[in-house]
């Protein structure tokens, strides 16, 4: 099988199915292709090692379906972790409203998540090559994600920022427009690739 899409409802039990999900995306190894849904990113650290799974996987590109949720953010490093060939993630950015509500299930510093843990990836140094990022909306926790990407990955070639298209305005502001100068200022960031390109859409 070269492609799998894990898509599960928000509504079933939170942290029961943890070791199941690490079982049954441990059975993908020959995945090249893989989705995965927000519940998937908050609940899969609790299954096993927190920071990865036990065995590297064979995933080139992965697809998150995510809203850069602080819960979220335990289960891009562990999945990141785990796919030490991957070339191209992609991150979908959509509504909070999958996010669990409560108590954090991990107590990290979620200010300095992404600064503390640069050192982790395997593929940051070796493999990846292009990054994606759907339905920029120019948050807070999308700058911090996107800013590390461009900082701190050292073969990264390509970064396709496509800002989220709306016709609404909001007291009179153009919405788009300040997502579009937001994903603009991210051209000024320090590169840690010397050959990255970054295009906004």
């Amino acid at each position: 099988m070269e492609e799998a899409s894990l898509d599960f409802s928000p509504d079933i039990e939170f942290e029961s199915y943890g070791h199941f999900l690490c079982h049954l995306v441990r059975n993908l190894f020959t995945v090249r292709v893989l989705t995965v849904c927000s519940y998937l990113l908050q609940v899969i650290p609790i299954g096993e090692d927190r920071w990865r799974m036990r065995c590297d996987m064979n995933v080139r590109q992965l697809i998150m379906k995510t809203a850069l949720h602080e819960y979220e953010f335990m289960g891009i490093t562990f999945l990141l972790n785990s796919y030490p060939r991957l070339e191209r993630p992609t991150i979908e950015l959509g509504c909070v409203k999958e996010v669990f509500d409560g108590k954090p299930l991990f107590h990290v510093n979620f200010e300095r998540f992404w600064i503390d843990n640069a050192r982790l990836y395997k593929c940051m140094t070796s493999t990846l090559k292009e990054v994606d990022i759907k339905n920029f909306r120019g948050t807070w926790n999308e700058i911090h994600v996107l800013s590390y990407f461009i900082i701190g990955w050292k073969v990264l070639k390509k970064v396709v920022i496509n800002i989220l298209k709306e016709d609404v305005a909001d007291e009179g502001i153009d919405v788009e427009s300040g997502r579009l100068r937001i994903a603009n200022n991210m051209l000024k960031a320090p590169r840690g690739s010397s050959d990255l390109d970054i295009s906004i859409y």
